[in-house]
């Protein structure tokens, strides 16, 4: 029985050493650092999506608070018309002109105030995807922008 002799001299303890030297280098210099950029890119990806999922969120309020306040306006002018409409006369013409000037004041100051807000947000969000995008091109690219 004839069988193959693996002869195992120095130059194996070698290139087993070179091996091993060259995986703990390569895992400290390259492996450890991307994996450490990716994990930090998707955390701050991540952010930035709770971020302007909160922003929608917070726009699609003021949206349902404006929407709110328009019924309201709408409600409250519709009810004053109807008892202006059971009262009758010349008092009539007056009230129902003063409630229009009140409920188109109310609307209009709603909605100044919900664009002003959901301008401030859009701003606020607007500026942070520039810095975050210039980051996330800088993390991917590896150097500056």
């Amino acid at each position: 029985m004839s069988g193959v002799i693996i002869d195992l001299d120095w130059s194996f303890v070698i290139q087993l050493a070179i091996v091993l030297v060259l995986m703990v280098l390569l895992k400290q210099l390259i492996f450890d650092p991307y994996l450490k950029t990716l994990g930090e890119r998707d955390r701050r990806i991540g952010d930035v999506r709770r971020d302007a999922l909160a922003l929608r969120q917070r726009a699609d309020d003021l949206a349902d608070r404006y929407g709110k306040g328009q019924r309201e306006a709408r409600e409250a002018a519709y009810a004053a018309r109807q008892a202006l409409r059971i009262e009758g006369g010349s008092e009539k013409v007056a009230l129902v002109t003063e409630a229009r000037g009140e409920a188109g004041r109310s609307v209009e100051s709603t909605r100044a105030q919900v664009e002003t807000e959901v301008g401030e947000a859009r701003a606020r969000l607007l500026s942070q995807v520039d810095d975050l995008a210039r980051l996330v091109v800088e993390k991917v690219l590896g150097r500056g922008v």
